[in-house]
């Protein structure tokens, strides 16, 4: 017999706004378009998502690129291929580029999305591509440089990647593993009972996690190698295809930040007068975005003009930022709270009016994503 389900309210830690959704939705149906994940709710929301202002083709064939770099098998090239068709969608998770995969819940996380995406696609009855969203461009290097498990005296061991160089808030898309990867997959085998898997194990890990790759690529190869074929597509953003793509958004919230930062003020009210915590601590002077110069730095905002902190005393009017986004858009990045609305359509739509993206919901289909 299967062990019992574990009631999420036996987890220490676990917010009441997180219990309401799962276990109460009407008393937080307030902040979301649909509350209740009915098939007739996820059929509307579908219905928003789709729309013709969206450049699906080349999204596709994006994917398929980036996908065919990680080496994916054919399940996930396929995969990557349907959201070129005229009413597809996608579920989206995401994870952070973690050394040798990252923390377990990382794997967690893309089967949950494979899992929704197949309950989807037979219910919908149209494609539902599954998209893991790597957070290429998070720079907190110190998040995802280590590993831990236990070794042979069943005692945790942690293995940390030492870079040679490693420029302040550089994020993840720009850090090489270099030759000292070597080193720690001998301390990582050393650490580990030999099987009769272990060969292929580390051969896959040596090919995948090799000193010419980079820390995202090693990541996306990884993941493709051991999901790829189930038909997970994954998705690297900071790709220049991706941001060009995206430019049109970043463009919206330079020009309406004040529009967005009030918004989130607002459903941040609204969630302690129905007796919730502000599940956000934004500062109000800073945007959605961040800009890459130097490292990756949250692109602020103070009496009308946008400035970041190497160039602190010289704020610029948003029509240069525009300049500079349109002659460089790889450089912008969504924030965490952005990301959402990055992974949606529905902002393609040539109407202002914006569903509740700033705070507790999105009208993607968005699985367990932190980052």
């Amino acid at each position: 017999m299967p062990e019992p389900a574990i009631h999420s309210s036996r987890i220490p830690g676990r917010q009441r706004l997180y219990l309401d959704v799962l276990y109460d939705p009407d008393r937080t149906g307030a902040f979301f378009l649909w509350p209740h994940p009915t098939t007739s709710a996820f059929e509307a929301c579908a219905r928003r998502l789709v729309h013709p202002a969206v450049p699906r083709a080349r999204a596709a064939e994006m994917l398929k690129r980036q996908n065919r770099e990680f080496g994916a098998p054919p399940e996930a090239m396929a995969a990557a291929a349907e959201l070129a068709a005229d009413d597809a969608v996608a579920v989206f998770t995401g994870q952070q580029a973690g050394l040798f995969g990252g923390p377990l819940y990382t794997i967690y996380k893309a089967l949950t999305l494979l899992g929704w995406a197949a309950r989807l696609k037979g219910a919908l009855k149209r494609p539902v591509v599954p998209i893991f969203w790597i957070a290429a461009d998070d720079h907190d290097f110190e998040e995802i440089r280590w590993t831990a498990l236990p070794d042979t005296q069943n005692q945790v061991r942690r293995l940390e990647l030492q870079v040679d160089v490693l420029p302040p808030r550089a994020p993840a898309s720009q850090i090489q593993l270099g030759r000292k990867i070597e080193t720690l997959l001998d301390e990582l085998r050393a650490a580990q009972t030999p099987t009769e898997f272990s060969e292929e194990i580390f051969f896959s890990l040596g090919t995948d996690y090799s000193a010419e790759n980079g820390v995202v690529e090693a990541f996306g190869r990884w993941m493709t190698r051991l999901l790829g074929r189930f038909g997970l597509v994954m998705f690297n953003p900071a790709d220049v295809e991706a941001k060009t793509l995206c430019a049109p958004l970043f463009a919206r919230e330079i020009e309406g930040f004040a529009e967005t930062a009030s918004a989130l003020q607002d459903n941040g009210h609204r969630l302690e007068e129905y007796g919730y915590h502000r599940q956000v601590a934004h500062a109000g002077d800073h945007t959605h975005l961040f800009y890459l110069q130097n490292g990756r730095h949250a692109l602020a905002a103070n009496n009308g003009r946008l400035w970041i902190e190497p160039e602190a005393k010289t704020p610029r009017l948003p029509g240069a930022w525009l300049e500079r986004l349109q002659s460089n858009p790889a450089a912008f990045s969504p924030g965490v709270l952005f990301r959402p609305v990055a992974q949606s359509p529905y902002w393609k739509r040539k109407s202002r009016a914006r569903p509740n993206h700033w705070g507790t919901t999105s009208p993607s289909f968005s699985v367990t994503s932190r980052h």
